[in-house]
């Protein structure tokens, strides 16, 4: 006995969900090398500051714009250029002058540090409100510090 068309079950094509499927795990394997080869090599250089989220967990590099640093930053691009720079150091203090511009002064300008450093910046130096400096190693005291020290990493003192 035949069945009539109406009542003939086709399940929707897996096809497309499989595809999707799949290739989001093969991104996510590769995402997850890449941040296991970055975090255990020195490809980040020695200068790169790793931060920890509010819950003490290390944020990790990724690809997406929902993830990482941006949420934590906010939306200015000033205090976006200068987190940035300050975590890659490539920011205008001693210890980047002493690598790429030998002949500048590479002394911190309130005389405490012989090498201007970002720990220092961070932790001691006096040119920064003292109640600004962070407390802890999560990324957003650090964004509060550079907000509330517009002339901090910025190569145009602001």
């Amino acid at each position: 006995m035949k069945r009539p068309n109406h009542l003939i079950f086709c399940p929707p094509s897996p096809k497309k969900n499989s595809f999707l499927l799949s290739k989001k795990k093969e991104c996510d394997l590769i995402l997850e090398s890449w941040q296991k080869s970055f975090k255990n090599s020195k490809k980040k250089g020695q200068l790169f500051l790793e931060f920890e989220d509010n819950n003490n967990r290390v944020i990790k590099p990724t690809y997406t714009k929902r993830e990482l640093w941006l949420p934590h930053i906010g939306a200015l691009n000033s205090v976006c250029m200068r987190f940035t720079c300050m975590m890659l150091g490539h920011a205008p203090i001693g210890e980047y002058q002493q690598r790429f511009f030998p002949n500048i002064p590479i002394q911190c300008p309130c005389s405490e540090a012989d090498v201007e450093t970002k720990e220092h910046i961070f932790m001691q130096c006096k040119q920064y409100d003292p109640s600004s400096h962070p407390r802890d190693i999560y990324l957003s005291s650090f964004v509060e510090f550079i907000i509330s020290n517009p002339t901090s990493f910025c190569f145009d003192n602001g």
